[in-house]
C-alpha cells in the first residue's frame, strides 16, 4: 500500500486491529522472502542478476522470441 509517510501509523493500526480477529500478526523479513519464492516474485539481488537469463528469473514472460531482431536472439 503506498501513502505519505505520515498516514503509515494509522493504516498500518487500522489494519492490524481489523485483521486481529482473523489471527493477523506481524512477520519477519525472512518470512516475506519464502513467501516471495512461492508466489514467484523475483528480486534484483537473488534471481535477477546479469549471470541469469530472463528464462531462469522467471521473467519469460515478458520476451517475445518472435518479435524483430533483437541483441541475443541468436543464443
Amino acid at each position: 500500500i503506498w501513502m505519505a509517510p505520515a498516514y503509515q501509523r494509522l493504516v498500518y493500526k487500522a489494519i492490524k486491529d481489523a485483521g486481529e480477529e482473523f489471527g493477523l500478526i506481524d512477520f519477519g523479513m525472512r518470512a516475506l522472502l519464502s513467501m516471495r519464492l512461492e508466489k514467484n516474485f523475483p528480486t534484483w539481488f537473488r534471481e535477477l542478476r546479469p549471470i541469469y537469463g530472463p528464462f531462469e528469473g522467471a521473467m519469460d514472460r515478458f520476451v517475445k522470441l518472435e518479435k524483430n531482431d533483437f541483441i541475443g536472439r541468436e543464443a
